[in-house]
């Protein structure tokens, strides 16, 4: 451990790190989102919000680490200076709550994700809308963009993950699988790959060209790979919890095979 990162008087709900991992910025229910040097765990600033800073992804860091965009309950997005902790500018357009926030490496573009499924995209220097993206038909949890800006990717409580041409703001791609909230979504630096992190238990690795579900990672349930083909003494509703955790049973699976090759004929 190099240092803890004392400060807030509330919960931390998420923090972010510059691309040289020199600084981070956390974002509290305590209302503010801190600035912090990481090495020596020096304190640079405290950022007061009016309203609360909650949400998923509620804060984000430039790649080059001289901007922080923050997001809150009264639909803002603010733009700070990650030196000096100088409120920069504020993106007004939905007035549903914000609830992520991602910056491009070179802080020149801010996405904005909403309680009501609606996203934007600004201009840092100009403080123009570049652009309105509707897809998502529940909160966006979680936003991130591509090293080169160009791809834009969201995670939904709608259990989708959304590709979005950073630019245009037209939906490229939706990807779907997950069966319960997206919480964490990233993309490779080739941008080829978009990983995405769900309230199911699985990462999902996806092709970013073709939104093509590549592979899926899980954790091992708890009865994970144990055999119950031939178990007795069980009812129906607890096997299928077994089967549901991760058990397996021989049986039903060569059944299923001997089905899918017809030479049985389905139920």
């Amino acid at each position: 451990m190099v240092t803890t990162l004392a400060g807030h008087v509330s919960g931390v709900n998420y923090v972010a790190l510059s691309g040289d991992a020199r600084l981070a910025a956390s974002s509290s229910y305590d209302g503010t989102v801190k600035l912090w040097d990481v090495q020596s765990g020096r304190l640079l600033a405290s950022l007061p919000h009016q309203s609360a800073v909650v949400g998923n992804r509620n804060v984000a860091l430039s790649g080059n680490g001289k901007f922080v965009a923050t997001g809150a309950t009264d639909g803002l997005a603010s733009l700070w200076d990650a030196q000096t902790g100088e409120l920069l500018t504020s993106f007004c357009g939905d007035a549903s709550a914000t609830w992520s926030v991602a910056l491009t490496a070179d802080g020149q573009r801010v996405a904005i994700g909403h309680e009501n499924g609606t996203l934007e995209c600004w201009d840092t220097r100009s403080g123009r809308m570049v652009a309105t993206m509707l897809g998502h038909s529940g909160l966006v949890l979680v936003l991130a963009f591509s090293t080169d800006g160009q791809l834009l990717i969201s995670g939904s409580v709608d259990r989708t993950v959304g590709l979005w041409d950073a630019q245009s703001g037209k939906l490229r791609l939706t990807l779907t699988g997950h069966t319960g909230p997206v919480w964490s979504v990233a993309v490779s630096a080739d941008g080829r790959l978009v990983a995405s992190a769900g309230a199911d238990g699985t990462v999902k690795l996806w092709e970013a060209s073709s939104g093509v579900c590549l592979r899926t990672l899980r954790n091992d349930r708890r009865y994970e790979r144990t055999n119950i083909t031939g178990l007795t003494g069980v009812t129906a509703a607890q096997r299928a919890a077994l089967l549901a955790l991760g058990a397996v049973d021989h049986q039903d699976q060569a059944v299923a095979d001997v089905q899918r090759r017809h030479i049985l004929p389905a139920d």
